[in-house]
């Protein structure tokens, strides 16, 4: 059996398009204002904007080499390493990418000192060369599967949840959206001649901005056998998962983005839910009761005193 990885279509090739139309634009842009001038300022900007195209570029194919997995190793960079000189194995964790920023991928260490990383995001198929990875190499099984199994409603019944929830309105993030919503639908009536069309742009930005908040306001409910994900706003979200089925939960935040908490189940499937309305302390306590349930849970970002 052979596994080739497969780059994927919106976070390589989508994301590296629009990286490139980005940049390019904004040099095109200072490249406009020289001819305009009649000055060289706007070509040294856009050779800048350039260098920096190139350097995502490079960035991004240098990161997802093609990757060929079988029973007998790993071709990477057109060499085969093979298994049984490979000296350790992470297939859960974040290693640097953009400006060192840490991203989720498996890394992989030989005795020649490759080290071949699997960054999640790029590669379509990162779960089964996992689960690949996980079955032959760690587990030394002799068949590889991969097995679906779906939840119901009807598994739930005699569950008892604990809710890990915060305050969708008076949470940092909860205020954040409503006073910025309240404001714009204020402005309107500061005009001395109120028209109903001056709402027009108010209202359709408050839905937009509305809409992008509630991605951000994710909770949780924990039974002996489930992990629960709803949603404050959006009431018919309602994603189930078997505590049996899951291999890791982490949580984790990039930049100024509310907490997330990441989901990765037992084939390296991964899901991912921003939770805006939780404080530090409920984030500590579902820690606790995840793990007395046996889970692993990864903390990068809440601070544990």
């Amino acid at each position: 059996m052979e596994i080739i990885s497969k780059r994927h279509p919106f976070k390589f090739y989508l994301l590296a398009i629009l990286i490139n139309i980005f940049f390019l634009g904004i040099g095109s842009i200072f490249i406009s204002a020289s001819l305009r001038d009649n000055n060289d300022k706007g070509y040294v900007i856009f050779i800048l904007f350039l260098l920096l195209t190139i350097y995502f570029d490079v960035l991004f194919i240098k990161n997802s080499q093609k990757i060929v997995l079988n029973k007998k190793g790993v071709s990477y960079k057109n060499k085969l390493h093979y298994w049984k000189d490979i000296v350790e194995i992470k297939l859960t964790g974040k290693s640097g990418f953009f400006f060192n920023t840490p991203t989720e991928c498996a890394v992989l260490k030989f005795k020649d000192l490759q080290e071949i990383r699997i960054f999640d995001d790029l590669y379509s198929n990162s779960a089964e060369m996992k689960c690949f990875i996980q079955d032959f190499v760690v587990d030394k099984k002799e068949n590889f599967e991969v097995v679906n199994h779906k939840n119901n409603f009807h598994d739930l019944k005699n569950e008892i949840f604990i809710s890990y929830k915060g305050n969708a309105i008076f949470s940092f993030r909860g205020l954040f959206m409503w006073i910025f919503i309240f404001f714009l639908m204020f402005l309107p009536l500061k005009s001395s001649k109120l028209c109903i069309n001056d709402f027009n742009f108010p209202i359709i930005f408050s839905i937009f901005w509305f809409v992008l908040n509630s991605f951000m306001m994710f909770y949780f409910q924990i039974s002996k056998n489930y992990f629960i994900v709803k949603n404050h706003y959006f009431f018919w979200v309602f994603k189930i998962f078997k505590i049996s089925e899951i291999k890791e939960i982490v949580f984790e935040q990039y930049g100024k983005q509310p907490n997330r908490l990441k989901i990765i189940n037992n084939k390296f499937k991964t899901k991912v839910f921003s939770a805006g309305s939780l404080t530090d302390k409920t984030w500590m306590k579902m820690k606790t009761e995840l793990e007395s349930r046996n889970v692993l849970v990864r903390n990068e970002c809440i601070p544990e005193n």
